[in-house]
């Protein structure tokens, strides 16, 4: 293969990595973190956080399968979308928790009351990519083998797949910073608007959650 090709197989690599970062699983799991931010700043570097989790998992996950020379089982794949689903629920059931919280007098401090320390902002997201990771590896892999088939050799399917990293990264460092602007809505302009923003997205969270377990659980 020339390196033009290799170039464009690359290149494609990235923007599939763009549009991965924007399935629904990926944006409503960072939605419930994000609406716990009040900058533009740290909402994207939730996303970025998660996209480096996302791509260890993967990167691990692709090692794995390469270095043993197995596929990825798919009752395997089964469990770990369900492990998104159960995280996705239990992110919706907090959010809902500490809206409540925070809505009672004893939450005066509210959501809007500090920013959150750089590592407490990391360590969340980041886990939650990794899961994500896991969860999408299987179909990833065989795309990654396709492309050390087609290319004959190893070296041009990690490249494709540090690639696709890159994508998911940028995307959804970029989809945290606008899915987080409507929760940096201050009361004073948006009156009730700014507490119904988190119940909506705890509650759309929660029911996303239950029906990607439903799908799972019947195998998609």
């Amino acid at each position: 293969m020339t390196g033009t090709a290799l170039m464009a197989t690359l290149g494609l690599g990235f923007l599939l990595g763009l549009r991965h970062a924007t399935e629904a699983d990926h944006v409503v799991a960072v939605a419930t973190i994000v609406s716990e931010r009040r900058s533009v700043w740290s909402s994207a570097l939730v996303g970025l956080y998660w996209g480096l989790g996302h791509t260890a998992a993967l990167a691990a996950a692709m090692l794995v399968v390469l270095a043993l020379g197995v596929s990825i089982p798919d009752p395997v794949a089964g469990a770990l979308e369900l492990a998104v689903a159960v995280m996705i629920v239990t992110l919706g059931l907090r959010l809902l928790w500490t809206s409540t919280r925070d809505a009672s007098p004893a939450g005066a401090t509210g959501r809007h009351s500090a920013a959150a320390p750089t590592q407490r902002i990391g360590t969340k997201p980041l886990l939650i990519g990794v899961v994500h990771g896991l969860a999408g590896s299987a179909a990833l892999t065989v795309l990654v083998q396709a492309q050390i088939a087609s290319h004959g050799g190893v070296w041009p399917g990690l490249a494709y797949l540090a690639t696709f990293g890159a994508g998911s990264i940028a995307g959804m460092g970029l989809m945290g910073s606008v899915i987080g602007l409507p929760f940096l809505l201050q009361p004073a302009k948006a009156g009730h608007l700014v507490h119904v923003l988190p119940w909506l997205a705890g509650l759309a969270s929660t029911a996303f959650g239950l029906w990607y377990g439903w799908q799972a659980w019947q195998g998609g």
